[in-house]
Order: C-alpha cells, then structure tokens, then sequence
C-alpha cells in the first residue's frame, strides 16, 4: 500500500492508459515505487540544477525517493537497507551501473576495475592494455571516466593505435576523454541535458535524447523503424507488450500470501 497522501494524481494518463491495461484488476493505492540511492542527490553526474529537475519530476510523478540508503541485500520478497527498513517487494529493478571482474594477476581498484597509465596499459605489465568499462582512469575530481559506449570506443581506439606505435618505436600517447555531453530521460516528454555549457530540462532535452538516438543507429531503414514505433507508443500509450504475473498480497507483517496467475 502507498503511504497517505501517495497517488499518481500527477500523470494520471500514464497509469490510466498503461498500468490499467496490464493490470486491470490493481487499485493504484495497492502499488508505489520507490527509488533508492546511495549517494545525497540523484543523477551525481549532472549538475545539481539539472539533477533537481530530475528530481520534482519523480516525485510529481509519485516516486517515493530514498537518498543516502544502501540496499545490502535483496531477497524474493523484499529489498533490505543498511539502515534496517525492510521494504517488502516482488519487482525489483537494479540500475547501479556495472562492476568489473576481478583478473588474476592483476590488481583490482575501485569497482574491480583496473588502474592503467594515461596510455591504457597496467603499470606493472606495459604489454597488457585495458579499455572500456574495465578501465579505472581518473580525469577529473578524481572520478574514473564514465562507463559509458563513447569512453570505451575512444580508449579502444587509442589502444590500438598505441601498440602499434610501440611496434613502430614511437611514443605513446595518453588518453584524452572527449565529452561529447550526457543526457538522461526521465519519462514521457521529460529528459535532461548536458552539452558543453547548455543545460536542457523536458521537452527540449527529450526531443534532444530522442535525436541523438535515431543518429546513431546504423542504416535509414532501421530508423525509419524506430521512430515509428516510438510514435505508435507515443500517441496509443500501448507498448506493445504483455506481462504474465503473479497477483500476491502482503500480511502485516509483510509476509506474501495468496497467489493468481494472470496473462
């Protein structure tokens, strides 16, 4: 159940049109989504003011935000925080990002990710070569470079192009991270962005996010097929997808109990 006061009251077409369509047995008061974040504001990556934007336009939306909260441990039934609170649960979505795996013989830093000179290669082996989400590089405020498709393209690049200027006997050069700038979409016609110095918030920046996406798939056809899809979905708020699910209700105690197989 929600807690007082909870509704979705502010995009109620979104949970007319889709919710009610997937589920059309659920009272909205029976669901609530809640966002957990272990850092002191969302989106660290943004500015604040963009990060803010980001963050009216969740709990307009009805999201429940919990800052400064670690999970330690998610179970069937439920999601377990450091600080004690049991949120009980059966749909959990994980979006922290992604860890390295641990090489042997190598060294791991933070997140078992590598640490690597400027020029790619782990210090103590010069012939091995580190790239993409893997590589632990700090570039600015001692932050790594993001994980993210453009920073591992650029540092594969600049890998190859290292080892074979050591074949050639020439010198090696250091990685420089071109920031081409981060955008991240919030929701129906609500995204930010961040490009060089312009700072984008709603329509704009989802226009913006949109754009950017259709630019980089390969070949007319296929984004021809995108763009009518994200219409269809646009206009008819029909995702074109299904869900099988369980129906399960919680006690007071927060133990599950009752069971319904629904298409």
């Amino acid at each position: 159940m929600g807690p007082p006061g909870w509704s979705w009251r502010g995009r109620w077409g979104t949970a007319r049109h889709v919710v009610s369509r997937d589920y059309p047995d659920l009272d909205l008061s029976e669901f609530r989504v809640v966002l957990i974040e272990a850092g002191p504001r969302l989106l660290e990556a943004f500015a604040p003011s963009s990060a803010q934007y980001a963050q009216r336009f969740l709990e307009k939306l009805g999201v429940e935000l919990m800052l400064g909260e670690q999970v330690v441990e998610v179970t069937p039934d439920a999601v377990r925080l450091r600080s004690g609170l049991t949120l009980p649960s059966f749909t959990v979505v994980w979006s922290a990002g992604v860890t390295g795996r641990a090489l042997p013989g190598l060294t791991p830093a933070r997140g078992n990710r590598i640490a690597t000179t400027p020029e790619l290669y782990v210090p103590d082996h010069p012939s091995i070569y580190v790239a993409g989400d893997l590589n632990y590089l700090e570039y600015r405020d001692g932050r790594p470079h993001p994980q993210v498709a453009p920073t591992a393209m650029q540092q594969g690049v600049l890998a190859a192009r290292n080892i074979l200027r050591e074949l050639r006997g020439q010198e090696k050069r250091p990685f420089k991270y071109k920031e081409k700038g981060s955008m991240a979409t919030l929701g129906r016609s609500h995204a930010i962005a961040e490009i060089g110095g312009l700072k984008m918030h709603g329509f704009l920046a989802w226009g913006a996010w949109l754009a950017v996406h259709l630019y980089y798939l390969i070949g007319f056809r296929n984004r021809v097929m995108v763009l009518s899809n994200w219409a269809y979905s646009y206009f008819t708020y029909d995702y074109a997808v299904r869900i099988m699910h369980n129906r399960h209700s919680f006690t007071e105690q927060g133990e599950p109990s009752g069971d319904a197989v629904r298409l």
